[in-house]
C-alpha cells in the first residue's frame, strides 16, 4: 500500500488509488496533495515485475535457438560425411574398372580431403594423417585422415580408439582382388560430447549394430550423434 508523510505531524497518509495532485487531509487537520512521484514509483514496480516474468521466457527462447542452431550445424556435418563417402565410392569404382583392384590410400584414387575438415575419414588405420600439428606436412598415402585440430584448435579430435569396434573392423579391403571389396567410414562429433556420428559405405555389404546388411553403394548410418 502506498503512503506519504503528513508535512505537519509526520503521520502516514494512505494514498493508494489516488491520482497525483489529489488532496488528502490528515487527522491533525492539515491538508496536502498526492505527489506525482508516487505514480512513477508504482509504474517502476509494475515494470520490474513484468521484467521478472519476461526474463525466464527470454532465456527459454535463447536456449531453444542455440539448440536449433546446433542441430542445424550437426545436419550440415552429416551432409559432408554423406557426400564425401559417395564421392569416394565413385572414385573407387572408377579405379577398379581400370585396375581390377581397390585402393585404400585416398590420394591414389584422386580423393582429396581439404584442410579444415571436422570429420575423421578412414579406410584403414595406418598410415594416418592426424592433422594435429600446425605446419606438419601431409602424410603420404594416408588411409586415415583425422579431424584438423591444427587448423581449428576448438575442434575435438577423434582417436581411432574411439571408433566403434564393429565399424573399424569393417573398413579397408576385404577378399582377394579382383574378388574383393572396400569399405570406408566417416565420423564426426556433432555436439562436443563423447558420442560420435558414424557413417559407412562399401562396394560390398556392411552391417550396423542391428546386424542388418546394407547393400553395396548405400550409406549406412551406423550411429547418430543427434539422437535425443
Amino acid at each position: 500500500m502506498a503512503a506519504i508523510p503528513c508535512p505537519a505531524c509526520g503521520a502516514k497518509l494512505e494514498v493508494t488509488g489516488l491520482k497525483a495532485g489529489a488532496t488528502v487531509q490528515c487527522a491533525c487537520g492539515n491538508k496536502t496533495s498526492v505527489p506525482r512521484g508516487s505514480r512513477k514509483k508504482v509504474f517502476l514496480i509494475v515494470a520490474g515485475a513484468l521484467a521478472l516474468l519476461f526474463v525466464p521466457c527470454f532465456l527459454i527462447f535463447v536456449v531453444g535457438s542455440l539448440s536449433g542452431f546446433q542441430r542445424y550445424q550437426g545436419r550440415a556435418m552429416q551432409s559432408i560425411c554423406k557426400v564425401s563417402l559417395k564421392q569416394w565410392y565413385t572414385a573407387q569404382k572408377v579405379h577398379y574398372l581400370e585396375h581390377d583392384t581397390y585402393e585404400p590410400a585416398f590420394s591414389k584414387v584422386g580423393f582429396e580431403i581439404p584442410r579444415g575438415n571436422q570429420q575423421l575419414f578412414l579406410v584403414g588405420v595406418d598410415p594416418v594423417d592426424l592433422r594435429d600439428t600446425a605446419g606438419a606436412p601431409a602424410v603420404e598415402d594416408a588411409v586415415a585422415v583425422g579431424v584438423d585440430v591444427a587448423t581449428n584448435p576448438k575442434l575435438k579430435s577423434i582417436a581411432l580408439g574411439d571408433v566403434p569396434v564393429l565399424a573399424i573392423t569393417q573398413v579397408g579391403v576385404t577378399g582377394e582382388c579382383p574378388e574383393c571389396d572396400i569399405t570406408a567410414a566417416c565420423l564426426a562429433n556433432l555436439d562436443g560430447d563423447d558420442d560420435l556420428d558414424v557413417w559407412l559405405i562399401s562396394t560390398g555389404e556392411v552391417v550396423g549394430p542391428d546386424e542388418k546388411p546394407v547393400p553395396p553403394g548405400e550409406l549406412l548410418h551406423f550411429a547418430s550423434d543427434l539422437d535425443d
